[in-house]
């Protein structure tokens, strides 16, 4: 019973998908071994794989095995994603399908899975399966072609409904400047291109990524929220927090270098001491003895035991990592201090790694290096 509902549900998904029909003019694959349904998913399943929505490939290719249990499509587009882990590995699966046979379609899958050059054996089979779409995209990336430019232009005009990844792929060269010059008003429009064609989590999270690269951050936080809104929050989700961050970076900037100030003054208030630092922090010399791990209790206390007469902290710089979750911080640390009842010039070279999150910067490891004077207090 629960097959057959399971069975119900997904053909009434694919009807909904409006694919079902194959003589529609646009197919990856023209011909397969699978029933009408199943082959109808297992084209949809492509396109989400071509945008890469992975998982949702996946399971569309799972759905069309549940419909039809023998549709060699579905069983080879998962031998052809398999890359270890919970996905399998590949060679077992094409070993399980050494001796398959299918359509012509089918078939020549298999050979360009097993090819040693994939595009440029995709290209030769293009030439002679004009209406399977999927050798025509693979082929765009051949030797053969003009350039991928001219691949992915040529792919677009010959399959304008299956042109999503293409769109995408020519977005982003002309944003990155990969093979033409760097062009914003044409990255845009091959952006608006792909939206109209493929209104999924992909296009939007791709709108997001090249208006970031624009600086346009307003506009990459909006189309990532239409992208959690299509495919959930997982990783882009985690885009979402990192354009935020991207639009106010002067003011995470701002919050490190004032977090840097804040240790290096010996008249700070202990909770905002202790507000900058981690539950555990590792502090390090450059005379190469071992690190110390300090809880804020600790690392305040050590401060203390030192009788400063003045420190500040100069020439800060700081970078963040891509995901700006993280950053290093370098300065100059200057001041003098007491020791034996004599006053001692301070003056070392710091750099320091920082948790970076929406409630503010909190310190995890930092260095000290002497540089001139007569470099560190105490232990």
């Amino acid at each position: 019973m629960l097959r057959n509902t399971l069975i119900s549900t997904i053909t009434a998904l694919a009807a909904a998908l409006g694919a079902v029909s194959l003589t529609a003019q646009d197919q990856w694959l023209s011909e397969t071994s699978c029933s009408d349904v199943a082959h109808a998913i297992v084209n949809e399943g492509i396109t989400a794989w071509g945008n890469v929505e992975h998982g949702r490939a996946k399971g569309m290719y799972q759905a069309a095995l549940v419909v039809d249990p023998d549709c060699l499509a579905a069983k080879i587009a998962l031998a052809d994603m398999a890359n270890g882990s919970d996905w399998g590995t590949r060679s077992s699966q094409m070993a399980a399908l050494a001796d398959a046979s299918g359509t012509p379609s089918e078939m020549a899958w298999l050979e360009v899975m097993g090819a040693s050059n994939g595009p440029n054996a995709a290209y030769e089979v293009a030439q002679n399966m004009p209406n399977d779409a999927l050798f025509h995209y693979w082929g765009s990336w051949s030797e053969t072609s003009e350039s991928a430019i001219a691949g992915h232009m040529a792919f677009a005009e010959r399959f304008p409904s299956l042109a999503g990844a293409s769109l995408n792929n020519l977005a982003y060269a002309y944003a990155q400047g990969d093979g033409v010059d760097t062009d914003e008003v044409k990255a845009r429009e091959f952006l608006r291109s792909y939206l109209r064609v493929y209104n999924e989590a992909n296009a939007h999270d791709s709108f997001a990524e090249i208006s970031a690269i624009f600086g346009d951050y307003e506009g990459a936080i909006r189309h990532q929220q239409h992208a959690v809104d299509r495919g959930g929050a997982t990783v882009y989700g985690e885009r979402v927090g990192l354009y935020w961050r991207l639009s106010n970076k002067d003011e995470f900037t701002q919050s490190v270098v004032d977090a840097v100030e804040v240790l290096a003054n010996p008249d700070a208030p202990e909770e905002e001491t202790a507000a900058v630092l981690s539950d555990q922090s590792v502090m390090c010399l450059s005379s190469m003895v071992p690190c110390a791990v300090m809880t804020a209790a600790e690392y305040m206390a050590t401060a203390n035991n030192t009788e400063w007469l003045s420190m500040s902290a100069n020439d800060i710089d700081v970078m963040f990592n891509d995901m700006m979750t993280y950053a290093v911080a370098t300065h100059h640390n200057t001041g003098q201090y007491v020791l034996d009842g004599q006053t001692v010039d301070y003056s070392v070279r710091v750099s320091s790694v920082w948790e970076v999150t929406n409630q503010g910067v909190h310190l995890i490891t930092a260095n000290w290096a002497p540089m001139g004077g007569a470099g560190l207090p105490g232990s």
